[in-house]
């Protein structure tokens, strides 16, 4: 898979990984090079997840390749899931993202992953899909 991550990381993976045991709290702004979703956060109780970008594939001024970014963005929703399900200590859960929606898996990868979380939000594109529920 070709990926086209941003030019310049605010920090880099490895970085992240080697401090992954002391983060409490992380807010990801992407798209995101598929490295990051494999971090294990061993304390994290709160993630932030803002995701507004509609396209993952490089495109010219008049035009996308739309296979290829259809390909890339299966992979990255599978990438999201996955990062939840690795990640199960998360309690407060801010998700706010872009169209496409995103697919089943992640939200099953919240449901059947998080243990109770204490705080949730959904936005789309500004849009409130489901509001903060404490519990």
């Amino acid at each position: 898979m070709i990926h086209f991550p941003p030019t310049k990381p605010v920090i880099t993976n490895t970085r992240l990984k080697q401090y992954a045991p002391f983060v409490h709290r992380l807010s990801l702004s992407g798209p995101f090079r598929p490295e990051y979703y494999t971090i294990k956060f061993l304390r994290i109780r709160t993630f932030d997840f803002n995701y507004k970008c509609n396209y993952q594939a490089p495109c010219n001024k008049y035009e996308i390749d739309r296979d290829l970014d259809a390909a890339m963005i299966a992979e990255d929703n599978a990438n999201k899931a996955n990062f939840i399900r690795l990640n199960p200590t998360i309690k407060d859960l801010q998700v706010d993202i872009g169209p496409p929606q995103l697919p089943a898996d992640f939200w099953d990868a919240i449901s059947t992953t998080l243990d109770n979380p204490t705080e949730q939000s959904w936005r789309q594109t500004g849009r409130i899909l489901e509001g903060v529920r404490p519990v």
